[in-house]
């Protein structure tokens, strides 16, 4: 299993997704609400002949690290929320002719105290539902955007 503290800073591609702070009693900034970084999948083969050797499974290997994260963005305003949310979205497709793979870092707790963790990801989009009811109103009221990513690491070891 792995654990996330998050209480503390996570970032990626030098974007904070989990910074925020409290003004006049509203939250604005990134909040992460969820985040999982444990499912990775796992590789083996059948041996074809199996009847005539008596080996029937080859070797497990690792495959790639799946990660989920969800959260919400808060800002004084309307178009002040979209704009965090904007700059979320343009880190979360990965450069054109690259390999995509970007460094994803935060802090798990542990008996010892924090521990600053790595895993280098592919971002496959940032999701950001829209809803007829954040089109609508006074741009100067406070308001909260829903969005969540999923990232693939190709290489499961976190660092």
């Amino acid at each position: 299993m792995v654990t996330v503290d998050l209480t503390q800073p996570v970032s990626f591609r030098g974007q904070s997704l989990n910074s925020w702070s409290l003004s006049s009693g509203v939250i604005l900034g990134n909040v992460i609400e969820r985040m999982d970084v444990s499912r990775f999948d796992l590789r083996q083969f059948q041996e074809p002949l199996a009847l005539v050797d008596g080996i029937d499974v080859g070797g497990s290997w690792l495959g790639g690290r799946h990660v989920l994260i969800s959260g919400s963005s808060f800002g004084s305003g309307r178009g002040a929320t979209f704009d965090l949310v904007e700059a979320l979205a343009a880190v979360m497709i990965p450069e054109s002719g690259s390999f995509g793979y970007y460094d994803l870092t935060w802090y798990q707790l542990t008996a010892g105290g924090l521990v600053l963790k790595h895993l280098s990801c592919r971002p496959l989009g940032l999701m950001a539902p829209q809803e007829k009811a954040n089109s609508t109103g006074n741009n100067a009221v406070p308001m909260g955007q829903l969005w969540s990513v999923a990232m693939f690491a190709h290489n499961p070891a976190i660092t």
